[in-house]
């Protein structure tokens, strides 16, 4: 449940955020993020000189609820359902409904339409392949990540050892060579072993 702040800790950063984190695609080290990553992130939400004003200043109220959401979490969510509604602004003053009627098309529809009439493309999202290769990346360097860490608590659980349990035994021991598979699975699943009686250590 949600609470309101206390007035003493109005400036304090809230706890939740410290779950986030940035990590070097090269290097694949972690740090924690600071406000400034989050004023970075808000330089790739640029609008066209030729945006109406209207838009211009709520999609800018939304950037603001957005670097609030660094003393408030639940902002961070808020920003979800208002960036939606700013898309469905936009769309309203560009493809305005038939005169005299009213419009009660939603963002679906909307979306639907601006696809159709080729507004809306690829072509027109120069970072879409960027953002999908940063992705990427992201990944890779995390399944590399879970990869040493599944290797080092094998080493501490199991022993430093290439060979899988004897058929039967007891132990729940995976070899070394089996963590390549299970990389992208995390540390949970390899650890488990087919031991009902055996505790899973996460």
């Amino acid at each position: 449940m949600e609470l309101v702040k206390p007035r003493e800790q109005f400036f304090e950063p809230d706890p939740r955020c410290d779950s986030f984190a940035s990590v070097d695609a090269t290097t694949g080290e972690w740090r924690r993020m600071t406000l400034d990553d989050y004023y970075k992130s808000i330089e790739d939400f640029s609008l066209n000189s030729a945006v109406p004003e209207e838009i211009v200043s709520y999609v800018n109220m939304v950037k603001m609820l957005f670097l609030n959401g660094w003393l408030y979490y639940p902002f961070f969510a808020t920003c979800e359902s208002l960036g939606a509604m700013a898309v469905e602004m936009a769309l309203r003053l560009r493809l305005p409904a038939p005169a005299g009627k009213r419009d009660r098309r939603g963002l679906k529809e909307l979306l639907t339409v601006a696809v159709q009439s080729g507004i809306l493309r690829d072509s027109g999202f120069p970072s879409l392949p960027y953002r999908r290769a940063e992705a990427e990346s992201f990944h890779k360097v995390a399944r590399r990540r879970r990869w040493r860490e599944n290797t080092a608590i094998h080493d501490v659980v199991c022993g430093s050892t290439d060979e899988e349990s004897p058929s039967g035994s007891q132990s729940f021991c995976p070899s070394r060579k089996s963590l390549d598979h299970h990389a992208g699975d995390g540390r949970r699943r390899y650890l488990r072993g087919n031991r009902s009686d055996q505790p899973a250590l996460a």
